[in-house]
């Protein structure tokens, strides 16, 4: 009968739980081009609001030699040599959720950095716009994953004006309770 055919169809395949949402979205890209589910850069809303000035989105407001910083995903790398020396430099294709930009690494910072060149890693970027003819890319300062981006914070200034005296016990406390290696200054 036709149910117990379908019935013997059904038992050939196996009960698989459902992909992880990276997964999930890794596919996506692969398959489609684009994410449909989501962006992997979702997952880091709050390290993306605290560190990054720029996005993709504001590739047109900025002007040559300005400073940057970015979130993105490493979506391919290319690897070629200076024309000058024939040294090492890498040229990368970074993804954020608005869009992608080229970042270039020359050869002292391929040297510091290409460990961390692997298509998929979520990485902040700190270095300067370059504009020429039209075309926009960023110049790698520092490069950093994801994991690693509180290593920038070198200090902590918390402005606490004229109400000191109310919050003075409750940051004691605070700052008692999570000591730290990074250095912080109150402002009364």
């Amino acid at each position: 009968s036709a149910l117990s055919r379908l019935l013997a169809v059904i038992e050939q395949y196996p009960d698989l739980k459902e992909w992880d949402h990276h997964q999930k979205l890794s596919f996506e890209k692969e398959v489609l081009g684009f994410y449909a589910s989501g962006h992997p850069l979702e997952h880091y809303a709050a390290e993306i609001r605290q560190f990054a000035d720029f996005s993709t989105a504001k590739l047109g407001q900025k002007k040559d030699g300005e400073d940057i910083k970015i979130f993105g995903q490493i979506e391919a790398v290319k690897l070629t040599n200076t024309k000058r020396n024939n040294e090492r430099m890498a040229i990368i294709k970074l993804e954020d959720v608005d869009g992608e930009v080229e970042a270039v690494l020359f050869p002292k910072s391929y040297i510091k950095f290409s460990h961390l060149l692997n298509e998929g890693n979520v990485v902040f970027v700190r270095g300067k716009m370059n504009v020429r003819d039209e075309r926009a890319s960023i110049l790698v300062d520092d490069l950093r994953q994801i994991q690693d981006i509180y290593g920038v914070i070198r200090s902590i200034s918390i402005e606490l004006g004229r109400s000191a005296d109310a919050y003075k016990d409750r940051l004691k406390k605070c700052l008692a309770i999570s000591p730290g290696p990074v250095p912080v200054y109150l402002h009364v």
